[in-house]
Formats: C-alpha cells, structure tokens, sequence
C-alpha cells in the first residue's frame, strides 16, 4: 500500500511538473532507461525521471528500443513509420509505409517503402536513395557493390553509394563477366547489347543475338541481326557488319580467314574483317585439292581458281576440271593443262 501511493504521488507531480495532463504513464525502465511511455489524447511520447518531456505524444505507436536498431525505437504516425533515437531526437522523419530490417540488403542500409516505391536510408537516418524503384534487389546480384533496380517494367542499376550507374531502361541486365570480363549483357526490346563496369553502354541493344567470345575468332563475337551475321570485337568496335548468312570458323579453309555467304554465293573474310575475297562464287572448294596454294572456285557452271592471297588467278571460265597426269580444264571442248604461275 505504502509503495502505490510513493509511485501514485511520483506520477502526479511528474504530471503536474510537465505541464501536460496525461491520459495514462507507464512504468520507468520498460522502452528506455529512466523513461516512462506517456499517453495523451491516444498519442505517445516519453517522460524522464525528471519529468521533463523529451518525446512529445505525437506518435501512434512507439516500438521497444533496439529491436530493429541499437539505440533507435521505431515510431508510427499516420500510418507511416520512421525512428527516434536513445536521446529521443527524430533520426528518420516518419514518412514511409514501411522500413526493412537494416543490411538485408546491403550492410548498415535499410530498404524503405513509400507509395509501393523503394529506397534506402542509412544507419545514420539519411535518405541515401529515394523511394522511386518497383524494387531493388540485393546487392552483388549482377556485380559487386551494385545493385539491380526495376522501374515501370524495367531495369537498371544503383551503386553502393545510391548513385543510379545505370537507369532503369533495360527489359533485363546478366550478371557482368558471363560473356565478357567486365561487360553485361543487355536486352531491351528483345535485343542485345553490352554495358561496361562503369554502366556505359558499349553496344546499344541492336542485336538478335550475340554468341560468346572467341568461337570463331579470338576476341570476337558473333552477332545476328533480322537473319543475318557478323562480327563485333572486345574493343567494342563491330568489325563485320551483320550482312552475311553464314559465317564458318576462321582457319577452317585457309589460316586467318573465314568462308562466308550471302544470297547463296561465297567469298572469304580476312583477318581484319575485310572482304578478301568478294563473295560472287557459286562455290569454293578447300585450297590445295588441285594445285597447293590454290582452291577451286565455281559460277554459273564454269570452273577457275583463286590464290592464297585472295587473287583471282584464273576466272571461272572451264566447264570441267580434272586432276589427272597433272591439272587440266576443258574450256570449248579442249583441255588446256592448267600449271601455277610463277
């Protein structure tokens, strides 16, 4: 009885001395050391022993301290959340519909929601990325120390600063090095093309598809677009433009050069990409089957051959070619032996 009325009188003075009528005080020590929950008016503040005021009952609801934070209460008004901290200083203004647990995401950050939008505050209560994302996702998912955002539908990225590196632009970003060292690939639109490290695009997405790097050529990969084929470098340069339908391996026919086709005729790449020899021939058989250093080339049924250095040197002009007692080609009814020029 003796202590119900020590703590009923300490109670009323702490009320009296506060200047406010308090509709309910709870017991000392329960959130924070010295402090006693108050209620007014169906808000909640907090008392200290003192009975000064340093928490005005402006809040909703106000959480246990150093559940989600050391240090820090969680705090509802209005239905929107935010914190105070141990000496009862608003740290992040009550302004989001809800706060994520802190580094789930990223370390000492706490994912926040506003209007159904995403953003981050840090351990200190700044607002380091504003909730304007439909989500964010962890960070290291495409690259370390980025993060991958989306917004209306599409993606982009946002450093470990909260800098957007790459606005949200992209129908979906790979994680960086799959084709490429330091490069993503991107799709919009159902094309593709790269973005490099520093979020720059090196290649706008223009392409159908692009194969892997060094299939055909070392450090090329090739590239398709509406059916058709050529070639893009790691310099991010495209060296072949996509016009050919078929493109075979470089050193498949000849060291350093590539068969390619187009409207049904053939010719050879260089190793530079040129056109080393157009392509107009209806076929090209491998070097050397007939004369080393040579290869038989075909259009419209008559037959010639074309050198190692991509030189016409004889013009499709036989009708049958024959390897027998040397070479020979039957132009007009005669056969003509056919030796290598010096």
């Amino acid at each position: 009885m003796k202590q119900f009325l020590i703590t009923s009188l300490l109670l009323i003075s702490l009320t009296a001395f506060s200047q406010r009528v308090y509709d309910k005080i709870g017991k000392f020590g329960k959130y924070h050391k010295d402090w006693a929950l108050v209620e007014h008016n169906g808000y909640y503040g907090f008392l200290n022993i003192n009975g000064d005021e340093v928490v005005p009952p402006i809040y909703s609801k106000i959480h246990p301290y150093n559940k989600d934070k050391k240090n820090w209460a969680l705090v509802e008004k209005d239905g929107y959340y935010g914190y105070i901290d141990n000496a009862g200083r608003t740290v992040v203004k009550p302004i989001y519909s809800k706060i994520h647990q802190f580094g789930k995401l990223r370390k000492d950050w706490a994912l926040v929601e506003r209007d159904g939008l995403y953003g981050f505050i840090t351990s200190e209560g700044a607002e380091v990325v504003k909730p304007k994302y439909d989500k964010i996702f962890a960070y290291g998912t495409i690259k370390k120390d980025w993060a991958l955002v989306s917004k209306d539908g599409s993606y982009g990225a946002i450093d470990n600063m909260g800098a957007e590196i790459v606005k949200p632009k992209y129908d979906n970003i790979d994680k960086f090095g799959t084709l490429k060292e330091d490069w993503a690939l991107v799709v919009k639109d159902g094309l593709y093309g790269f973005i490099y490290i520093t979020g720059v695009e090196i290649f706008q997405p223009k392409y159908d598809k692009i194969s892997p790097f060094s299939e055909l050529h070392k450090d090329w990969a090739l590239v398709s677009k509406d059916g058709h084929l050529g070639f893009i470098n790691n310099k991010g340069i495209e060296v072949v433009s996509p016009k050919y339908d078929r493109i075979e391996a470089y050193g498949e026919y000849q060291k350093n050069w590539a068969l390619v086709s187009k409207d049904g005729y053939y010719g050879f790449l260089g190793n530079n990409g040129n056109e080393i020899v157009k392509v107009k021939y209806d076929s090209i058989d491998p070097f050397d089957e007939y004369i080393k250093g040579w290869a038989m080339t075909s259009l419209d049924g008559k037959y010639g051959f074309i050198t190692s250095d991509g030189i016409e040197i004889i013009k499709p002009k036989y009708d049958r070619i024959i390897k027998k007692n040397g070479v020979k080609g039957l132009i007009n009814g005669h056969w003509d032996k056919i030796k290598k020029r010096k």
